[in-house]
């Protein structure tokens, strides 16, 4: 590739190798290695400078962390734009698809969506914000250490309080959360332990991309895909395959959902993220120690997933523009707030959908106002009526301040030229090993553009 002629992505040689495994997976890796194809992408050239510029633009002083966009149709599943960038480093690694990292309070969507999937109302039903102490002597407490008593899943979402979604987990269950995430577009593996809440799994920034555009897509999911055509070196073109979407959730379920998480965008933990004018959905994650920092967010017709982090190794984000800890309101909202601005400029304002309400039924869960798990209930059921909780003791509430159609693109050509190294013979991703060396040499042509990880 010559990125000099390659608008938007001049330092991202990255972006080589996912292209070329998506090409060894279409096309078998005997043809891939002859070379000579010219290959047309998904990727927006304008909309993947945005990312790009999003990112340094945001990040932009000496020693900041390293930023990631992955951006996606809904509809399709098509890759628009896919970047990293540090200021005043090139990075090889292809952190947005084979970075591993902990995903925070992001991963409370899964919870949420699952929830609602069985029948809980979020708006009525009610869980215990205070310190838990799980089995296993697992102890949750929230961000801040502040807590408001019982309260609706919906306050407590735009609250982010691990304390309730630690209940919540365990009524559930880790195991079908778990399930859930994978159906959606999450292929790292997940280990269903109750901690899985808060974001303890690694996962890359497309996998959650990709989750979470099932959801910005009414329920479908849609495999991530960077090939449009290619032209092989006898002339003849062939198209990428599209394969059709899988209907993992009920678009009920997914707008109630995606209505939850345009109140968190409104006054919630997600505010930075808010467009002018637009209706967004979305969820902020920070893991322990501040060492990674996320915001997923969408509107109908795009959805992106965008990192904060040090490509390099855990390390803690204090003090980055003088904020005491990195959180995905923070940095990634803004650099999300940035990307979105642009790569919108000209879109019509489309509105999430509105297939009407899921059925909702009544729920009494084992820990739904268990202090510890000696507390829980025998049971998940309502073995018989409540009484009303009209006065409730004195606690105490700290309010948070802070925060269609496919759309068409023009795609970006490529061309890769006869090589005798082998090119790899699997698409599927495994936990990365530190970034290696650069082994072979790619080149472009001309392109042609038609504890308790969670927080806030």
């Amino acid at each position: 590739m010559n990125p000099r002629q390659t608008p938007g992505l001049a330092g991202q040689s990255y972006l080589t190798d996912f292209i070329t495994n998506q090409l060894v997976s279409e096309y078998g890796a005997e043809r891939v290695r002859r070379g000579g194809l010219r290959i047309y992408t998904t990727l927006d050239a304008k909309i993947q400078t945005d990312a790009t510029h999003a990112i340094l633009g945001t990040l932009d002083r000496k020693g900041d962390p390293a930023g990631s966009v992955v951006s996606i149709d809904p509809k399709t599943g098509q890759i628009r734009a896919m970047a990293i960038a540090e200021k005043g480093k090139r990075i090889a690694y292809d952190l947005p698809v084979n970075g591993q990292r902990q995903s925070g309070s992001t991963f409370k969507m899964f919870v949420l969506t699952h929830a609602i999937e069985r029948g809980i109302n979020p708006y009525s039903t009610r869980y215990l914000s205070a310190p838990l102490i799980g089995p296993d002597n697992w102890r949750v407490h929230t961000f801040e250490n502040t807590y408001s008593g019982r309260i609706p899943l919906t306050e407590a979402t735009l609250l982010s309080d691990n304390t309730v979604y630690a209940r919540l987990t365990l009524d559930l269950g880790p195991q079908p959360i778990a399930g859930l995430a994978h159906r959606m577009g999450i292929q790292s593996t997940l280990k269903p332990v109750p901690s899985i809440v808060l974001g303890v799994n690694a996962v890359s920034p497309l996998d959650l991309a990709t989750a979470y555009a099932t959801l910005a897509d009414g329920g479908v999911a849609h495999d991530p895909t960077i090939l449009t055509k290619v032209v092989f070196p006898d002339g003849h073109t062939e198209r990428a395959s599209q394969p059709k979407g899988r209907k993992i959730v009920d678009p009920k379920v997914a707008a109630a959902v995606t209505k939850v998480l345009e109140a968190n965008v409104r006054s919630g933990t997600g505010t930075a993220a808010a467009l002018a004018g637009r209706p967004v959905a979305g969820k902020t994650g920070t893991t322990d120690s501040f060492a990674d920092a996320w915001f997923a967010g969408w509107v109908p017709q795009l959805m992106t997933v965008t990192w904060v982090g040090y490509p390099t190794g855990e390390k803690p984000m204090r003090g980055v523009h003088g904020i005491p800890g990195v959180t995905g309101g923070t940095l990634p909202a803004e650099i999300w707030h940035t990307f979105m601005t642009g790569a919108l400029q000209g879109q019509p304002v489309e509105q999430f959908a509105t297939p009407g309400a899921p059925p909702y039924l009544r729920w009494c869960g084992r820990y739904q106002f268990a202090r510890t798990w000696r507390d829980a209930r025998k049971h998940n059921r309502c073995t018989h009526k409540h009484k009303k909780h009209e006065k409730k003791g004195k606690t105490t509430t700290q309010q948070k301040t802070t925060t269609a159609k496919a759309t068409t693109a023009p795609t970006t050509a490529f061309t890769i030229p006869t090589t005798t190294s082998r090119p790899p013979t699997t698409t599927k991703k495994k936990p990365p090993p530190p970034p290696p060396s650069p082994t072979t040499t790619t080149t472009t042509t001309t392109p042609t553009t038609t504890t308790t990880p969670g927080e806030p």
